[in-house]
């Protein structure tokens, strides 16, 4: 008998639905409804409206090892005490560790490296992918960016999607932030999303992913 997952219990590893496309629909959908609505979670490119002819790739340039550790912290989380021992001994090897309860990792990436390299792999995969009019790349990320990274990010990315099949825009998500780079108007912005908003997100993305494995 298949099990049901709970609402208290963490999220197996491998889902029907995967959960980061999941909240970057909820995201995109809640902070630019005028463009983003119904989006399908699919495949080649992760989200898509075929009426609107838009597409989303989702992608992640957060650190594996930083990953991993949010995945045992939140079965730690939820194990009892006798079977923590092991789980904190792996976050360690992760470079994270627990104090008082809380997770406690590495600091947040201070250049934009790995999301440039995202967009370099994503861009290069695109050909591959079914073609839409407007194409997006969401990118989640744990950078802190000053107005000096974010130009020399855009000059970057422009670069990068110079081509005649690549995207329109890219998303960067981070802790309470969104960067925009529009590379056709050849700029960026920047969208505070308060910390409340970003739970509520990532709980409404939690729900998708449960409903559909429950079912």
């Amino acid at each position: 008998m298949r099990k049901l997952i709970k609402d208290d219990e963490p999220l197996p590893s491998h889902t029907k639905l995967k959960y980061f496309e999941c909240y970057a629909k909820i995201v995109l959908e809640d902070m630019f409804p005028k463009i983003f609505f119904n989006l399908k979670i699919k495949d080649k490119p992760d989200l898509q409206n075929n009426i609107s002819n838009i597409g989303v790739e989702v992608t992640s340039s957060v650190d594996k090892s930083h990953k991993e550790a949010e995945a045992l912290y939140a079965e730690w989380s939820y194990k009892e005490d006798c079977n923590r021992n092991f789980i904190e001994k792996q976050i360690k090897k992760c470079g994270a560790k627990i104090e008082e309860g809380i997770l406690i990792g590495k600091p947040g990436e201070d250049s934009f490296l790995n999301v440039i390299k995202q967009a370099k792999l994503k861009v290069l995969k695109l050909n591959k992918y079914s073609h839409f009019t407007k194409q997006y790349l969401f990118i989640f990320s744990d950078i802190l960016a000053d107005k000096h990274m974010l130009d020399s990010a855009l000059e970057e990315l422009r670069e990068i999607c110079d081509r005649p099949n690549s995207f329109d825009c890219i998303f960067v998500l981070v802790p309470e932030q969104i960067y925009i780079f529009d590379l056709i108007k050849n700029k960026w912005s920047v969208r505070a999303i308060s910390n409340k908003k970003q739970y509520e997100h990532g709980m409404i993305a939690r729900e998708m992913v449960i409903l559909e494995e429950n079912k």
